[in-house]
């Protein structure tokens, strides 16, 4: 068993998960599971969406050798606290998302939501890891490319 796989960062354990049974001491808040939106048995296939690595000197050449590849979202793995791309990304990513491919940040740092108060084309990827986000996108696209019925799932998610 490794129950370490499902801790819940700094907001403490949800509950144990023991041979007799499952003990639950915290519900989550957020839309889950059979609250979800989101019916996994009605798709086919899931749109593809990249995480591209923002780093100090990245430009925006990743990001659009992956909408070249098909890409139909990105998810920025932007710095730590604002979730913001590098300097030499921001305007490349910026086109993108005005072409229609949603662009979400997050916060590789770990340490919270991703905040809004930037004027930009961007989706805030709340509290999310990149791999999350990018699941959580996956599933948007299934039915919009709207960006603001996607910051409406990333905010309830």
């Amino acid at each position: 068993q490794r129950p370490g796989g499902f801790k819940s960062s700094d907001r403490g354990l949800l509950g144990h998960i023991e041979r007799d049974r499952v003990s639950v001491y915290q519900t989550p808040a957020r839309r889950h599971t059979y609250r979800s939106e989101f019916d996994l048995r009605k798709l086919e296939e899931l749109p593809r969406v990249d995480v591209v690595a923002s780093y100090v000197g990245a430009d925006d050449l990743p990001a659009r050798a992956c909408v070249a590849a098909g890409a139909r979202g990105l998810v920025v793995n932007g710095f730590a606290f604002s979730g913001r791309p590098a300097a030499d990304q921001a305007d490349g990513l910026a086109l993108i998302a005005a072409d229609g491919i949603p662009v979400v940040l997050v916060n590789r740092g770990g340490g919270g939501r991703v905040p809004s108060d930037y004027e930009d084309p961007f989706i805030r990827g709340d509290t999310l890891a990149a791999h999350k986000a990018r699941i959580l996108l996956m599933l948007g696209l299934t039915r919009t490319t709207e960006p603001a019925e996607l910051q409406r799932l990333f905010d309830e998610y």
